[in-house]
């Protein structure tokens, strides 16, 4: 536990979910939330509360950004590495921080859940062009293949316990195991995302 406490408090003072966060809010034309009151195949101009929400759930969420919030992930956290069940043309990597950076710029008293935010991000090459994805997970996974067979994975145990139960319920579910429930918006149903509605709809076609 001192462990997974020195941890975090990096993570705080790095504060890569707030500047994370941010990057991904500027692609608000968005479709395919599948619980939200709208056309699933419809793009249209998407709050930054409402991605939030989504988000929290577990959403699989697609940036039709070339790339290039992955990109500058990866300039800043090239050794915080990942490997999931998702697709990615690209080595998987991770962020976090306490949910409270998600709601840095909130109006009034809204705070949101105080919950650690653990952040698996991927990228995939489509007829279009790359594409950032991303999923918000309860439960933190710091490891890569390489390591299952050091002591880091030790140190980790306890929280690939918690993973394997998300996705265990996944599979049984078929939902998203998210920070705060769960989501239908699975990476065969994702959330296209986008700066524009021409651009949303492009990604969208060439899903």
């Amino acid at each position: 536990m001192m462990r997974e406490r020195r941890v975090r408090g990096w993570w705080r003072q790095s504060m890569a979910l707030h500047t994370f966060w941010n990057s991904c809010t500027e692609y608000h034309f968005c479709t395919k939330m599948v619980d939200a009151e709208q056309d699933r195949h419809t793009c249209t101009l998407t709050t930054a509360q409402v991605l939030r929400k989504h988000a929290l759930l577990g959403a699989y969420i697609e940036l039709n950004d070339n790339g290039q919030v992955y990109n500058d992930v990866l300039a800043r956290y090239k050794n915080k590495k990942r490997f999931s069940s998702h697709l990615s043309h690209a080595q998987q990597l991770y962020v976090e921080g306490p949910s409270s950076q998600l709601y840095a710029h909130s109006p009034g008293n809204d705070k949101g859940p105080s919950s650690w935010v653990h952040v698996l991000i991927g990228k995939t090459r489509t007829s279009s062009g790359w594409r950032t994805w991303f999923q918000m997970e309860h439960s933190p996974l710091r490891t890569n293949h390489k390591d299952a067979s050091a002591l880091f994975f030790l140190f980790e145990l306890h929280n690939i316990i918690k993973h394997s139960r998300s996705f265990l319920s996944y599979k049984l579910t078929n939902k998203q195991k998210g920070v705060v429930g769960s989501s239908d918006n699975t990476d065969k149903f994702p959330i296209h995302c986008a700066k524009t509605k021409t651009q949303c709809e492009e990604a969208r076609k060439s899903q």
